[in-house]
């Protein structure tokens, strides 16, 4: 009798530590997919060259904390036909830093968060051109330093 109580117990614990190793495997491994999806929606190859058209077509460079660029003011930056380049390339608005891109995330400046979430991934100090990307339904960002 006492020999069936233990290998009961024991079946109990064996139970209960693979179980508690089963939750956290797929914790560990929904949060890298998590991740994973998060990614694909920064710095994607194809994103990375728009940037670099739209940073080749930028004439006169804002200067300040930061400055954004969108389809209404983009002409005081950009040749006079550069809604049509936007809207070619699916860009919602172009984000220029300063030299500190922690103090935009710090800011209270009307830009969405996954803006910030993703501004939180790239080097904090150096001045970049962010440009946010509207495609499918959803936002996609990428960034260039300028020097």
């Amino acid at each position: 009798m006492s020999n069936r109580g233990f290998i009961f117990v024991e079946t109990v614990v064996v139970l209960v530590v693979l179980a508690a190793s089963l939750i956290g495997l797929y914790s560990t491994f929904s949060s890298v997919i998590n991740n994973i999806e998060k990614r694909k929606q920064y710095d994607n190859i194809n994103d990375i060259y728009k940037v670099n058209i739209i940073k080749d077509l930028i004439i006169n460079e804002p200067s300040g904390t930061y400055t954004i660029i969108n389809g209404n003011n983009c002409t005081n930056y950009m040749n006079s036909d550069c809604n049509e380049v936007f809207s070619e390339l699916s860009v919602s608005e172009v984000l220029i830093t300063g030299n500190n891109v922690q103090t935009i995330i710090d800011l209270n400046i009307n830009i969405p968060n996954t803006m910030k979430e993703y501004l939180k991934t790239i080097n904090k100090n150096e001045k970049s051109i962010i440009v946010r990307f509207y495609r499918s339904g959803k936002n996609y960002y990428s960034s260039l330093e300028l020097r």
